[in-house]
């Protein structure tokens, strides 16, 4: 569904970068007035402005709202499912549901898990009214435009998310029992990671302390609930399959904890000092996480945080030197996401691509700290090589070396 809005888009714009930025200004708008609109309904006053600007601070969010990324229609169509929902507003819930459905199969998951909620309340819950039945009716378009849409594409492609000669056919593979702890304990530090570990940490520590806010308040014990159902389908894929634990896979999850935090301190019996203080620290750490920056060996989420803008003018610059000392690009090897030609990367004809690590006709080797798929033998290795080209900007580093440098045993 994403790429046939910027197929529209670009064929009316012309296919270009900017033209694709400009696709998402009305996406990102959608987003920001969504998540207005929705803590509009939980919140008055000052206190609503507060939370926008901690939501808006969460990095992977404000991360995504500045690339070309399908997980942007995702969260705009999530919230908005979530306003239709609190709201009853029918014609947002049907439209918004359907989006989400369609955008993509984690986009389908999170439907999938909320209509789980619905069913869940109807037979387990006492309390059960309308509602229920309201939501399940608007889901129906979704979910069987989904269905639909899915069936034709097994029909025409004989596949469905995925295939074996598909370069993310690896990341499905089956994980074994160590492996699956392994994801569960990365997915955990997804949660914690850039900053939300004190948003967490202030979370539990006010449930500890005014515990007594979740026993009495229906409204909480309703979103508690339906926050899990909305998690689980999430999560569960990240832990049984071997490479599915990305940053932005769990944008929704964060969304929610960061919203929950701002809901428990709002009703909770702290006084208002320690509130402010509480609120003010969990922002100052999400922007702070923007600048987490691991050892090299260690992968990171750089889709997910504003430090990875250098990459692009560094990359540039090495393009140069190769140019400029007539080195030829099928001479080096390098990794993701360096490997795409600037056809897909730049939207323009260069088809020029480099080899992938491991090719014996490479004589160079191009590193950057956002290769989060280089081995960890080469980031030993170049720290007592001399690089052919290097340059650092920010708290990135890009690098050029011989390959003779890197197999050498010395």
């Amino acid at each position: 569904m994403f790429g046939m809005y910027l197929a529209i888009v670009w064929k009316i714009l012309g296919k270009s970068l900017l033209s694709g930025h400009l696709a998402m200004l009305p996406v990102n708008f959608l987003l920001i007035y969504g998540i207005c609109r929705f803590t509009a309904l939980f919140f008055v006053g000052k206190w609503s402005w507060v939370i926008i600007i901690l939501l808006l601070a969460e990095p992977a969010l404000t991360t995504q709202m500045q690339l070309i990324s399908p997980d942007v229609v995702l969260m705009t169509s999530f919230i908005w499912t979530l306003y239709g929902i609190y709201t009853r507003n029918k014609t947002i819930l049907v439209f918004s549901y359907m989006v989400l459905c369609l955008i993509s199969m984690r986009g389908l998951f999170l439907g999938v898990g909320i209509s789980s909620f619905f069913i869940f309340s109807l037979l387990f819950n006492r309390q059960s009214n309308q509602s229920d039945y309201f939501f399940l009716k608007a889901a129906i378009p979704g979910l069987m435009l989904s269905l639909g849409y899915m069936l034709i594409h097994w029909y025409a492609k004989n596949w469905v998310g995925f295939h074996q000669d598909s370069p993310w056919a690896k990341s499905f593979l089956w994980a074994d029992a160590w492996q699956m702890i392994r994801n569960l304990a990365v997915i955990c530090w997804r949660m914690a990671d850039h900053g939300r570990i004190f948003g967490i940490a202030f979370l539990i520590l006010i449930l500890i302390i005014n515990h007594r806010i979740y026993l009495h308040d229906a409204k909480l014990k309703k979103s508690c609930t339906l926050f899990g159902f909305v998690s689980v389908p999430l999560l569960v894929p990240g832990i049984v399959f071997s490479q599915l634990t990305a940053h932005r896979y769990y944008m929704p999850v964060y969304f929610l904890l960061i919203f929950g935090l701002g809901y428990i301190i709002y009703n909770s019996s702290i006084n208002t000092a320690l509130k402010k203080t509480i609120i003010g620290i969990s922002f100052i750490a999400l922007l702070s996480g923007h600048f987490w920056k691991y050892p090299d060996h260690i992968a990171q989420g750089w889709d997910c945080v504003l430090m990875h803008r250098p990459y692009f003018s560094l990359h540039d610059k090495m393009l140069e030197y190769l140019s400029e000392h007539d080195i030829r690009s099928n001479e080096v090897a390098t990794f993701f996401p360096s490997l795409a030609p600037k056809k897909f990367t730049h939207l323009n004809s260069d088809r020029t691509t480099f080899l992938p690590w491991g090719d014996s006709a490479a004589v160079y080797v191009y590193i950057s700290s956002v290769h989060n798929d280089a081995p960890d033998s080469v980031w030993r290795k170049i720290k007592n090589i001399k690089p052919v080209w290097y340059e650092k900007k920010g708290l990135l580093h890009s690098g050029l070396y011989r390959m003779d440098d890197i197999n050498s045993d010395e």
